[in-house]
């Protein structure tokens, strides 16, 4: 007989509208609900475990970070300048660094702009892997040591 429930049948649910249905099917309705929970539980978790600090930049080292990511230079330094291949970035400005030739050089802005538009000219002691040629104008150069002035170290 159609819609009767067998009452033997552990398989068969009831619907509030007086259908059976199997455990199947309402196990089959559930699936979407129970991967748009996962997504979205997914996406808190890793915005949670994210071990990148969020920055409070101004409005030039904002435009620096722009330039700083448009032109690879996170692929050497970190996306915040937490280092990598490159020499560490954050915290940088203002101290001391050890460059190739065995001086002490002050990492102000004027040796910041230098450092990214004539990358050779004072290689930081220690690091073998010579930073590539840019395209950057002094202008884009010195936002980019703005942005890097605002690192801080994480």
């Amino acid at each position: 007989m159609p819609g009767a429930r067998d009452k033997k049948d552990p398989h068969q649910l009831h619907k509030p509208d007086g259908v059976w249905l199997t455990k199947g099917v309402r196990t089959r309705r559930m699936i979407p609900l129970i991967r748009m929970f996962f997504v979205v539980g997914s996406a808190f978790a890793v915005a949670a475990c994210s071990s990148e600090p969020v920055l409070e930049l101004s409005v030039g080292a904002r435009e620096g970070k722009t330039l700083y990511d448009a032109n690879g230079c996170a692929s050497c330094h970190g996306s915040n300048g937490s280092g990598g291949v490159g020499p560490i970035l954050a915290g940088i400005a203002g101290t001391n660094v050890a460059v190739s030739d065995g001086s002490l050089v002050i990492a102000d802005r004027a040796y910041l702009v230098e450092s990214i538009l004539l990358p050779q000219a004072q290689l930081v002691d220690g690091y073998n892997i010579k930073m590539p040629q840019n395209q950057l104008t002094a202008e884009q150069a010195d936002l980019v040591a703005q942005f890097i002035e605002e690192l801080v170290i994480p």
